[in-house]
């Protein structure tokens, strides 16, 4: 039977969805609240399905931000939870792709047909070794509904712009995301992605120069490089040193 992993911070809530959903004959594979406590179990159990409450309490991420950190990891469908339909809410969920929405209270004889559907439909459009091979020359970025494909290599840099960042590529193409730097440092890790300031993240393979506390893209562009950021910028690069 299919193993769940539940994402949910009230203890009552989360320990009566366990001992209904095993009634169905589900195999809970653990209880999460946290980023760090829903990322061991992940890596530790590779579940089936998230099961996910959006709004947790007292925590930095909400249940949306851990689900698109769990899918850097393994990637497997998601039904959300939540006492709000609020748009920005549903927004903001629609963009890590959801098996469903569960609105509460609800009835637990709908868990058993959204899950099946959910892992039915989860095979059917990718096999299960497919969707965990992780495309390593391009990100994806929600524009809208669409995930559109930017391959890294085209990427000059990334400017951070308030709650948002813009991804400027060398094709002269400018795309906003909703999302935060810190985000997007977080997500994907590259050695070619360097953060040199509190607003930028460039392609070390653009650069053609560094002039003190700038930093110069073969484009021309020039950036002030952040004041503890020249160092971990410098071992980036092979320097011939003079002395």
């Amino acid at each position: 039977m299919y193993k769940i992993l539940i994402i949910e911070d009230e203890e009552m809530v989360a320990q009566d969805l366990t001992i209904k959903l095993k009634k169905l004959g589900y195999e809970i594979v653990g209880i999460a609240s946290t980023m760090e406590s829903a990322t061991e179990l992940t890596l530790n159990t590779s579940p089936d399905i998230y099961i996910t409450d959006i709004a947790l309490e007292g925590q930095a991420y909400d249940g949306i931000d851990i689900i698109n950190h769990l899918y850097s990891l393994h990637k497997a469908p998601v039904i959300y939870l939540t006492a709000s339909s609020e748009s920005t809410t549903v927004k903001k969920a629609l963009a890590s792709l959801p098996a469903a929405f569960m609105l509460k209270p609800f009835r637990v004889s709908e868990f058993s047909i959204n899950i099946d559907l959910a892992i039915s439909n989860f095979q059917s459009n990718y096999s299960l070794k497919k969707a965990n091979e992780l495309i390593t020359d391009s990100i994806f970025i929600p524009d809208n509904f669409v995930y559109r494909r930017i391959k890294k290599n085209d990427i000059l840099y990334i400017q951070a712009d308030s709650g948002y960042l813009n991804i400027f590529t060398s094709k002269g193409n400018k795309h906003n995301v909703s999302t935060p730097l810190k985000n997007f440092e977080r997500q994907f890790k590259d050695s070619n992605f360097v953060r040199i300031s509190k607003s930028y993240i460039v392609n070390i393979d653009y650069v053609s120069a560094i002039n003190g506390n700038l930093l110069y893209l073969g484009s021309g562009k020039s950036f002030k490089i952040g004041p503890t950021k020249r160092q971990e910028l410098l071992s980036s690069f092979p320097v011939l040193r003079t002395k």
